[in-house]
């Protein structure tokens, strides 16, 4: 599972950053000024891009809250070998 959200994050974060440089970019007078295949590119897709980087940020940020409340239960509760020592009938 940390492999997975760590993967997720990376994803994430390009994703977010690539979001706000297209955001930057299309803003404006800026697409004007841009080459002709990269404008066309952005213009079609920011708003897909920033789309797909509002559902990553969403995403990650739940399997990391859902991840520390697993750890957060688990540390409250003893181990099971401990809970058998305890209780042996």
């Amino acid at each position: 599972m940390k492999i997975v959200k760590g993967i997720l994050l990376a994803i994430t974060i390009v994703t977010v950053c690539f979001a706000v440089y297209a955001q930057m970019a299309v803003f404006g007078e800026n697409l004007l000024y841009a080459p002709s295949q990269w404008g066309f590119f952005l213009a079609r897709s920011y708003r897909w891009i920033t789309i797909a980087a509002v559902i990553l940020v969403i995403l990650t940020t739940v399997l990391f809250v859902l991840g520390a409340l697993r750890r957060k239960r688990k540390a409250k509760g003893l181990p099971k070998g401990k809970e058998s020592e305890k209780n042996p009938g």
